[in-house]
């Protein structure tokens, strides 16, 4: 994530007349050579990468899969429900990325509102903030790991497409043509 271009997104946000709320989520991407499962190297076909954000508390939520609401606690992580089978409740998973290594504790599989359709080819990894930071901070955390997702809900009277990100590119100047 860009801190430059998540300033002038919020801004943009902020003096929309159509945005009611305005969320930024930020993640660390992780590939698959740098993930184990229980010690062993995960394949590609178990994981093949995992992207940690932290657990969202008030928009995109997640839930279990008896519908309960997700709180993530230092050393737990909850994995999309489409690697329920691959990988078990209480499993260990471990990053190495460089010099730095942590180990998680499967929490659960959770329901995930934006990204949980199985048409989707993308999906969420939700650690704690602590984790999340811990990582971040991480100098083995490049800024190649690091995107940002964006999310901007409409004030009543206005739809989607009234605050559609894309529509204020230009306005942005984030991209020249």
């Amino acid at each position: 994530y860009n801190g430059e271009l998540n300033s002038k997104v919020k801004e943009w946000a902020e003096s929309e007349e159509s945005v009611k709320e305005f969320v930024i989520e930020n993640s660390i991407h992780v590939i698959s050579s740098e993930i184990k499962i229980n010690d062993k190297k995960t394949s590609y076909e178990t994981v093949s990468s995992l992207d940690f954000y932290k657990c969202p508390k008030t928009t995109n939520l997640i839930f279990t899969q008896e519908d309960k609401t997700v709180e993530i606690h230092k050393g737990e992580i909850a994995l999309p429900a489409s690697l329920n089978g691959k990988i078990e409740i209480g499993d260990k998973i471990i990053i190495t990325l460089g010099d730095y290594s942590k180990t998680f504790k499967v929490k659960c599989f959770v329901k995930d509102a934006v990204f949980g359709s199985s048409t989707m080819s993308y999906s969420r990894t939700f650690i704690s903030d602590e984790d999340f930071e811990e990582m971040d901070q991480s100098k083995e955390v490049s800024d190649t790991r690091r995107t940002s997702f964006y999310s901007a809900y409409a004030k009543t009277g206005y739809t989607g497409t009234d605050i559609l990100l894309v529509k204020s590119i230009k306005k942005l100047e984030l991209w020249k043509q």
